[in-house]
C-alpha cells in the first residue's frame, strides 16, 4: 500500500512539471490588472481615446464598434501609451471604444468607453484658378490654394469626354507635371482639395494640346581645350536641336566627371578653377528641354606653371631692302608678344599685340631709321619692353643689329620709369656716366657742377646719365629733386660692373656715339674746369 502511494506522488509531481512547461501554465506571465476609466472625445477629423494604466500591462489592445453592433474591430494591438487617435472614423457615426492591457500572452479585462459621435474633417475651400501649360513631352498643371486642404487630387480627361481619370490623389504641392499625355491630343485637367475623407469642389482648367517630346540633340563633332596661364578655354561645334549645352570636367583617367556649368547658350567656356601641373579632360553635350544628347570628349590638356611674363633679351633688327626682320628671345610664361615700331624720334606704333612666335617681318617700309621694342604678355601680367638697336631702311640700308657692338650692353629704367638701352648712346656725341649715392655729401654737392657742365656742353652733344648706387634709388631721387637736375638717373644693372664697380664713389666714365668707352675710369670728384678739360679732349 505504501509503495502504491509513492508511485502516485511521483506521477503527480511529473504532471505538475509538464504543465509548467506548457503555454498558459501557472508559471506564464501575470495577467495585467483592470483599467479603471476609458474616455473617448471627438474632434474634427479624429476621435481621441485615453485610459488609465493597467498594472502589469506591457501594451494595450484597442477596439471599436458602431453603437449597438455586436462586432468589435481591433484598431491596434500594440499601443504602448495610454492614448490613441482614431482618424478612420466616419463623420456622423456613433462609435464605442474598449481597451485592455496585454502582458505577453496574458490579457486583462476590457474596459469600454461611453459612445461618441465622430466629427468629419472640415471641407477644403474652393480653388480659384487652375492652369495647364504644354511643353515638349509634358504638361504642367498649377493651381491656387484651397483653404484647409492637406493634399490635392488631380484628374484629366480628353476634351468633351465624360470620363475623368485620376492622375494623382495625394499631391502635396500646388503643381503637377503630366508626362503621360499623347502628343496632339487635347486634354482638360481639374483639381480639388482633400482633407482626410473630406473633399472640396473640383476646379477645371482650360483645354490644352499635348506636345511631342523634345527632339534629341545631335552629336557634337569636336571639343577643343586650350590653356593660357591658369585658365582653360573650351570650345565646341554645334549640336543640332540643342537649345543649351552642359560641360563637365575630370582629371585624366578619373572615373568621376564634375559638372562645371549647365544652360550654356554660347559654344565656349572658360574654366578658371584649374590647378597648375594637373592634366584635365572635358566633355560637352547638347540639351533640348529635358532631353540630352551624347557627350563629346576633348583631348587631355595639362595646365603648365604660369606667372607674369618675364623679361626678353636679345632683340635684333635686320634690314633687307624695304623689310625689317625682328627677332627676340623667349619670355618666360608669355602666351603672346606685343611688338611696336618707332620711326626716327616719332611715337611708338603697335604692330601686333597677339604674336605667338619670336620673330616678325615688318614689310614695305619707307626710308628712315627704325627701332623696335617687344614684350611678353601673360594673363597674369605683361613683361617689360626690350629694345632693338636702330636699323636704317632705304639708302645705305643693310645695317642691322649685328653692326652694333657697344662696350656696355644694357637695358634699364630711369627714376621716371622710362626705358634706356645702350642704343641711346647714339643720340649724343659723348655720354658722361656718373655713378653716385646721396649718402655721400661730395656726390650731392657735385650735382651742381654737373648741371653747369650739362648746360654748357649740351649743344655740343654732351649727355649726362647718373647711375644710382644699388638699393639707394629712392634717396637719390629725393636729392635730385632738391638740386633740380635736368638729366636722368638710371638704375644700376650688372652690365656696368666692369667699369663702375671700382669700390670708389663717385666713379665716372665716358662713352661715345659708337658705344665705345673712351678716356679712362675717373674716381672721385672734380670741379667744373677739370671736367671741362676732359670733355674737350674726348669730344
Amino acid at each position: 500500500m505504501k509503495k502504491t502511494m509513492n508511485r502516485v506522488s511521483a506521477l503527480a509531481l511529473a504532471l505538475i512539471l509538464l504543465l509548467a512547461l506548457l503555454p498558459g501554465s501557472v508559471l506564464a506571465a501575470a495577467a495585467p490588472g483592470a483599467i479603471d476609466v476609458v474616455v473617448a472625445a471627438a474632434s474634427e477629423g479624429q476621435s481621441t481615446v485615453a485610459w488609465t494604466a493597467a498594472g502589469g500591462a506591457a501594451a494595450y489592445i484597442i477596439q471599436r464598434r458602431v453603437k449597438d453592433s455586436d462586432t468589435w474591430t481591433t484598431l491596434n494591438s500594440n499601443v504602448t501609451v495610454c492614448t490613441y487617435a482614431d482618424a478612420t472614423a466616419k463623420g456622423g457615426t456613433v462609435y464605442q471604444y474598449r481597451v485592455r492591457g496585454r502582458n505577453g500572452t496574458s490579457y486583462g479585462p476590457f474596459k469600454a468607453s461611453s459612445v461618441v459621435r465622430a466629427i468629419a474633417p472640415a471641407l477644403p475651400g474652393a480653388i480659384a484658378t487652375v492652369t495647364a501649360a504644354a511643353a515638349a513631352g509634358k504638361t504642367t498643371v498649377s493651381w491656387s490654394a484651397s483653404s484647409g486642404a492637406t493634399a490635392y487630387i488631380v484628374q484629366r480627361r480628353v476634351k468633351d469626354s465624360d470620363t475623368w481619370k485620376t492622375l494623382n490623389s495625394n499631391v502635396t504641392l500646388r503643381t503637377f507635371v503630366d508626362t503621360t499625355g499623347v502628343a496632339g491630343t487635347v486634354y482638360q485637367y481639374r483639381v480639388r482639395g482633400r482633407n482626410g475623407a473630406s473633399y472640396g469642389p473640383f476646379k477645371a482648367s482650360s483645354v490644352v494640346r499635348a506636345q511631342a517630346a523634345a527632339a534629341t540633340p545631335g552629336a557634337i563633332a569636336a571639343v577643343t581645350a586650350s590653356c593660357e596661364g591658369k585658365k582653360v578655354t573650351v570650345t565646341w561645334s554645334a549640336s543640332s536641336n540643342a537649345k543649351t549645352y552642359t560641360i563637365q570636367r575630370r582629371l585624366k583617367d578619373a572615373d568621376a566627371w564634375t559638372t562645371l556649368s549647365t544652360g550654356l547658350t554660347d559654344r565656349s567656356y572658360t574654366d578658371s578653377s584649374v590647378v597648375t601641373d594637373r592634366v584635365y579632360q572635358y566633355r560637352v553635350c547638347g540639351v533640348n528641354g529635358s532631353v540630352s544628347g551624347a557627350y563629346k570628349v576633348s583631348s587631355v590638356i595639362k595646365v603648365e606653371a604660369s606667372g607674369p611674363a618675364g623679361d626678353i633679351f636679345g632683340v635684333k633688327a635686320a634690314a633687307s631692302k624695304r623689310n625689317v626682320t625682328v627677332t627676340w628671345g623667349i619670355s618666360q610664361y608669355a602666351t603672346s608678344y606685343t611688338l611696336q615700331r618707332q620711326r626716327g624720334s616719332g611715337d611708338w606704333v603697335t604692330i601686333s599685340s597677339t604674336l605667338r612666335g619670336t620673330s616678325y617681318v615688318d614689310e614695305s617700309l619707307s626710308d628712315g631709321t627704325y627701332r623696335y621694342r617687344v614684350r611678353g604678355v601673360s594673363p597674369e601680367g605683361s613683361g617689360n619692353y626690350a629694345y632693338s638697336p636702330s636699323v636704317l631702311v632705304g639708302s645705305g640700308s643693310g645695317s642691322s643689329s649685328e653692326d652694333w657692338d657697344p662696350d656696355i650692353s644694357f637695358n634699364t629704367l630711369d627714376s621716371d620709369g622710362q626705358r634706356w638701352t645702350d642704343v641711346d648712346f647714339k643720340d649724343g656725341k659723348l655720354t658722361m656716366i656718373y655713378y653716385w649715392s646721396y649718402k655721400y655729401s661730395r656726390c650731392v654737392s657735385e650735382l651742381e657742377e654737373l648741371e653747369d657742365l650739362y648746360s654748357y656742353y649740351r649743344r655740343k652733344g654732351l649727355r649726362i646719365w647718373l647711375i644710382s648706387e644699388r638699393e639707394n634709388e629712392e634717396g637719390n631721387e629725393e636729392a635730385m629733386v632738391r638740386k633740380d637736375v635736368s638729366f636722368p638717373c638710371l638704375r644700376y644693372v650688372y652690365a656696368f660692373d666692369d667699369y663702375l664697380d671700382t669700390g670708389s664713389i663717385p666713379t665716372t666714365i665716358f662713352v661715345n656715339s659708337d658705344g665705345e668707352v673712351v678716356g679712362k675710369i675717373y674716381r672721385g670728384n672734380k670741379d667744373f674746369d677739370a671736367w671741362a678739360d676732359i670733355i674737350d679732349s674726348l669730344m
